[in-house]
């Protein structure tokens, strides 16, 4: 995570006015605010139901779309892409007009490593080892750290998958020296925390 961090650190300069600019001509909607899969309720029909609007709100779509991706599905391109494709086609069939298909793409993107800034931020701010090992100790604390150390590993995988992509190459990624211990071992770190939360998760589970 600290690699990681670093890289992206590394290229602010570059990346921060590319996400700013990006934040200012994307279209603004009314927006759910907590778009997860524990937030949505289906019937024996397949009838959803979406609950819990504390958080409602206007934002960007594309906002929305990582928000729910990052917590909700695990990192696979071709659904992802066929998923994204179907749903900003949604958006033109319900009238969405002059939002072309690479700009709502460009700027899921741009949502999604924002978010995974923020994330990697708050975990080596708040989340030192012995402030991690206490945490857990609380059932409802290793849930959560659970849904945030599976939240990270799919926004690291996405960064690692996207980091060559022509439109974020010079702004994300323009200080690439981490890179190879990124790629290398990282991810594998997180996956063995991940893997302790797991297990601390499965202990509760079973006293329950």
């Amino acid at each position: 995570m600290v690699a990681m961090l670093t890289a992206l650190n590394a290229s602010f300069r570059t990346w921060a006015a590319d996400a700013a600019q990006t934040a200012r001509l994307a279209p603004q909607t009314m927006v759910h605010g907590d778009f997860h899969g524990g937030n949505h309720l289906f019937n024996a029909h397949d009838a959803c139901r979406v609950i819990d609007f504390q958080f409602f709100g206007t934002g960007r779509v594309t906002d929305e779309v990582a928000y729910f991706f990052t917590m909700s599905v695990e990192p696979a391109p071709e659904m992802e892409e066929e998923l994204l494709y179907l749903y900003h086609h949604a958006l033109v069939e319900a009238g969405v007009h002059d939002y072309p298909y690479g700009q709502f793409l460009h700027e899921y993107r741009v949502s999604t490593l924002t978010l995974l800034l923020g994330h990697l931020v708050r975990a080596t701010t708040f989340l030192k080892p012995s402030a991690y090992t206490k945490l857990v100790q609380n059932r409802k604390q290793a849930e959560l750290l659970h849904v945030g150390d599976l939240s990270r590993t799919r926004l690291m995988k996405r960064a690692v998958a996207w980091r060559h992509t022509p439109a974020l190459r010079h702004t994300f990624f323009s200080v690439d020296q981490w890179w190879p211990s990124i790629v290398g071992d990282t991810c594998s770190r997180i996956r063995k925390v991940r893997g302790r939360t797991t297990d601390q998760v499965n202990r509760w589970s079973s006293h329950s």
